[in-house]
């Protein structure tokens, strides 16, 4: 039958989100107050019996109190993974409907999870019909859970409850009444709500009442409620008859037959044959769980059935007249329960009768017999009765929905509650912006659910809804599509055009918007805060990004102060290949922290899109020094065309190499692998000759400047690449599930494209203490840091001292430590500060001394090849001296009291501001060799000249400060040189003598132009 014909979305759909009733309303909270008093009385009979003078009772009294604290503890796990993981944005906004109502339920829950239940029910909304099909779904969800709960406490608690009266009765102790209270209550617990919960569990579905109920009144299937005349006859007589057989049991005493007392053996049969009535029957239920679910609608009237099918089977005909014939196993074992109860105690009767001497009189043993043959001889009769009914019984089955039909018309209506979810959000957002959403749920409950139904409205059918004249004529205007704030702010037009309310922004500024925190928490729902955050992503495109205007998730770019490329002419091959990044996290100068942040304040975390990469650059300033990131642009392009680099998105971590592999990531999505090749991520490929490999995905080639599709071979350490033609005439025959390796994993070595993270080495490099003086390999001189904390910063598994081998050609090296090359760095400071290149040594780097070199060399990759070289070793590391000119007196020992800055001069590489310097030559001289204004000629290009400027305190350290100037670029100040000192020998004096205050006049008016230039630029825009 088609899922669909039990749908009536129109109609029937409202019973789903009909506001419960004041019944239901006070069952559901007499249901709470059972639970709640259940869990109390348990308090009270542990305390009971551990305030006794018994010891037997004192230790039963713990054993409660520990199931107690065991079934709480339960109940809390129970209770975080429905509200906190699965059912989380439901529950959220639960907790912000109803706060107070929220916190106290879920302490009470703690008792017993289904006091959850009573307040999902009351939270139903007619206005949030998605919301009202998923609280269905969670209260059956809490009412399966529910039966944890209670195997843990209510069935144990129960067998200490009756043990400790047992105890109390044998030996003639008084029974505390909390103890019987507890013992009552619990039972009632066990057989109803566990039943009722078992039940639930057998037929096992999510499907909510609504689907349910539609189904049942279509194929009127319900749970009867009153019985036939006759089955309530056959049910009367075996209830008699079990009564009448427990009065002779008890009357009777023992009763020793052959020396076994079959007092105590009838006892366990009856209670036997009523258990395993009961069990047969909720595995009956199971059985015909696809005919049975109609008993959800009904779990108390069920429930009833099932303890009552304990005497006799024919009450479960009030579920469904069918289950004779379609019960098997199950309905037959329910029958052999009462015919040898029966049978039993007929015998017995029987035999009491012959007996000359018997404690019970003959006439009670007679009139039992007589009621016993009868019942027996009745519930025959009933036996072959149902038998017969089963082909009519079976003729009905094909009519009946299964609950896989019953979870498709779900699923129907599941997404037209979405769908009128929506509407009514429509409705709402309008109402809002005039300020009318105090009408919503009298709107909604009338049955006028979208925007379209509210413009037929007349203002006669408005007055009717009990609004007043001015919101009439407020709802008229919004319905005829006018605004309701005509003299709205371009932004704000900006975004209702985009369909995002702006009401929730009222009294806000466009800035305040644009960079203010938690400004999609004021937006309910997804689609509304998708497209603000699109909207504020564009309209912040190209600023520098900075600590007030980051966001998670925003995208951004390379900035101007962009100083991390390898290399000049391949952009695809750096770190962000060119393309964006998402904000994954960052960590404030003030030292406030948001999502995965870096360990140094004022850096922020990116993950970039092409490369897969995540690495920490600085916040940029208002001013825009520093900014090496901007924010970029919402950028959704579809795959479509040659696949280019910069539309790769490696997500997929895996071991790039066929030898000495390393972690790279990779494009795993099937719409770019299918534009190399007909092969998918994934895919197991033979080629030609045999050999079989496993497809990654995709990466960019910086040897062959292409994106290649990387395979791993069987018996290979990692992934490599096949040649074009070999590429063509792979053949996929067949797919496997393939697991990410991470640089963390033991078998990796950390090996990996991620280095040393940028924060952490500009923090080495200011942080730096040098022990050990070293010769490089152009014999220039460098000083090493030689201790373990630093040298970890770089994610090398080597210390200072360590001798590694290459596997692939056997050259050794030792590990020294780490530093600056003071050539290198006065290149990136003073020659390339319009270059985005970082250069080898310029920054903090881990040195490296080769067997057979001349001094000590850097490694920028090693950290892709870690598996390719072997500790073999450690020797002590032996500083190297050179000597280069005459000693200077040490600059680390002035005395800042002794300076004398009195001369002013600009300082600043891109951005001049004024400072004081000391210039006396005869000082000056004696630290640099040089007197102020001396012009020297650098060694690394050959039109650049440096003068001389002075002394000047730096973050409280005394440093020599320069002017550069070459046939490009002249610096606006003075500025630092780092290495100056190793590099003195090198300077070429030009015998020129710079004028310091002509030189600080011709920079001031330098300036003074560029400044005004800027301004006509910023004028022009």
């Amino acid at each position: 039958m088609a899922r669909v014909a039990y749908v009536q979305l129109d109609e029937e759909y409202g019973s789903m989100v009909k506001p419960i009733s004041k019944w239901g309303l006070l069952k559901e909270y007499a249901i709470c107050a059972f639970c709640l008093y259940d869990f109390i009385s348990d308090i009270w009979a542990s305390t009971a019996n551990c305030h006794t003078n018994h010891s037997k009772l004192h230790m039963l009294g713990y054993i409660g109190a520990a199931l107690l604290l065991g079934s709480c503890f339960v109940n809390v796990i129970i209770i975080c993974r429905t509200t906190g993981r699965e059912h989380r944005d439901l529950f959220r906004r639960l907790r912000k409907k109803a706060p107070l109502q929220w916190q106290l339920c879920r302490i009470l829950a703690c008792s017993n999870p289904e006091i959850m239940c009573g307040f999902l029910r009351t939270q139903e909304d007619a206005t949030r019909p998605e919301e009202a099909h998923e609280i269905q779904v969670v209260v059956r969800k809490f009412k399966e859970l529910g039966l944890v709960a209670q195997c843990c406490e209510d069935a144990p608690q129960a067998a200490v409850q009756a043990y400790s009266v047992y105890v109390c009765l044998i030996n003639s102790w008084p029974v505390a009444w909390p103890v019987a209270m507890s013992l009552g209550v619990t039972l009632s617990m066990v057989i109803f709500k566990m039943l009722m919960n078992c039940l639930v569990i057998a037929i096992g579905t999510a499907v909510s009442d609504a689907a349910l109920q539609i189904a049942a009144q279509r194929q009127r299937r319900c749970v009867e409620t009153f019985p036939s005349a006759n089955n309530a006859l056959m049910f009367l007589m075996q209830a008699a008859a079990t009564g009448c057989n427990l009065v002779f049991l008890q009357r009777a005493g023992p009763i020793p037959i052959g020396g076994v007392d079959v007092q105590t053996i009838a006892y366990i049969v009856l209670a036997l044959s009523s258990l395993i009535c009961v069990t047969s029957a909720i595995a009956l239920v199971r059985t015909l769980r696809n005919r049975l679910w109609h008993l959800l609608l009904r779990l108390d009237v069920a429930v009833v059935c099932v303890v009552f099918a304990s005497i006799h089977p024919v009450t479960l005909l009030q579920l469904d007249s069918g289950i004779p014939a379609l019960g098997g196993c199950w309905w037959t074992l329910m029958l052999a329960g009462p015919c040898l109860r029966s049978t039993l105690m007929a015998v017995l009767a029987g035999w009491a009768v012959w007996k000359t001497t018997f404690p019970v009189p003959e006439r009670y043993c007679l009139a039992l017999l007589v009621l016993n043959g009868c019942v027996l001889v009745q519930f025959i009769f009933f036996v072959l009765d149902s038998y017969d009914d089963e082909p009519g019984a079976g003729a009905v089955t094909t009519a009946i929905p299964t609950l896989t039909d019953l979870e498709g018309a779900d699923d129907e209506l599941k997404q037209e509650a979405r769908q009128t979810g929506q509407r009514v959000q429509e409705l709402a957002d309008l109402l809002a912006t005039g300020g009318l959403d105090r009408h919503l749920e009298c709107l909604v409950q009338e049955g006028y659910e979208t925007v379209d139904q509210v413009r037929e409205l007349t203002d006669e059918d408005l007055a009717d809804l009990g609004l007043n004249p001015s919101d009439r004529a407020v709802l008229a205007q919004l319905a005829r599509g006018a605004s309701a704030f005509p003299h709205d702010e371009a932004w704000k037009r900006e975004l209702r055009d985009l369909d995002v309310p702006t009401h929730v922004f009222n009294g806000c500024t466009e800035g305040e918007v644009l960079r203010g925190q938690n400004m999609t928490d004021r937006l309910q729902k997804h689609r509304h805060k998708q497209a603000f955050k699109r909207w504020r992503q564009n309209r912040l495109q190209g600023e520098i990004l900075t600590e007030e205007t980051v966001k998670l998730g925003m995208l951004v770019s390379r900035g101007p102060a962009w100083c991390y490329d390898q290399s000049d002419d391949d952009p695809y091959a750096e770190e962000d290949a060119g393309g964006q990044g998402s904000v994954v996290g960052w960590r404030t100068a003030q030292g406030r922290t948001e999502g995965n942040p870096p360990s140094q304040p004022g850096w922020v975390r990116v993950e970039w899109q092409v490369s897969g990469y995540s690495k920490n650059y600085r916040f940029g300033t208002a001013a825009g020094q520093r900014a090496d990131l901007v924010i970029g642009h919402d950028d959704r392009r579809a795959v479509a065309g040659e696949l280019q680099p910069d539309q790769l998105r490696c997500t997929f971590s895996y071991l790039c190499g066929t030898q000495h592999a390393h972690c790279a990531k990779f494009d795993i999505r099937d719409e770019t692998c299918l534009k190399v090749a007909p092969i998918k991520h994934g895919d197991v490929v033979r080629t030609p000759k045999g050999q079989s490999s496993t497809c990654i995905g995709l990466k960019y080639d910086p040897g062959e400047k292409k994106i290649q599709m990387w395979f791993h071979v069987e018996g290979k350490e990692g992934c490599g690449v096949y040649e074009d033609e070999e590429l063509a005439t792979l053949k996929v025959v067949g797919h496997r599930d393939v697991q990410q390796v991470r640089p963390e994993d033991d078998d990796v070595g950390a090996a990996s494209d991620g280095e040393i993270e940028h924060d952490d080495r500009e923090w080495v490099g200011k942080n730096l203490r040098p022990t050990l003086q070293y010769l490089s390999k152009t014999g220039k001189p460098i000083k090493l840091d030689v201790g373990d904390a630093v040298i970890a910063k770089f994610k090398l598994p080597y210390k200072s001292g360590d001798v590694l081998k290459d596997r692939v050609d056997g050259e050794t090296m030792t590990c020294l430590g780490v530093g600056k090359d003071p050539m290198a760095a006065f290149a990136r400071e003073s020659l390339f500060q319009t270059s985005h290149r970082r250069i080898p040594g310029a920054i903090a780097e881990l040195w490296f001394h080769v067997e057979g070199a001349p001094g000590a060399g850097v490694n920028p990759s090693l950290h892709k090849h870690l598996r390719r070289f072997d500790k073999v070793g450690t020797r002590p590391v032996e500083p190297q001296q050179d000597e280069f000119g005459p000693a200077l007196a040490d600059l680390d020992n002035l005395d800042l009291g002794d300076l004398q800055c009195d001369f002013e001069f600009p300082k600043g590489l891109v951005r001049a501001s004024k400072a004081r310097f000391d210039v006396r030559p005869e000082f000056v001289s004696k630290y640099t060799g040089f007197i102020p204004g001396t012009v020297l000629q650098t060694p690394l290009k050959a039109d650049a000249r440096v003068t001389l400027i002075g002394i000047m305190p730096d973050d409280g350290t005394p440093k020599v400060w320069w002017h550069y100037e070459d046939s490009s670029q002249r610096h606006p100040g003075a500025g630092l040189m780092e290495g100056w000192e190793v590099m003195r020998k090198d300077f070429v004096d030009t015998g020129e003598r710079q004028d310091l205050k002509e030189l600080r006049d011709k920079l001031q008016a330098q300036n003074g132009l560029g400044e005004l230039k800027q301004l006509l630029q910023a004028l022009g825009k």
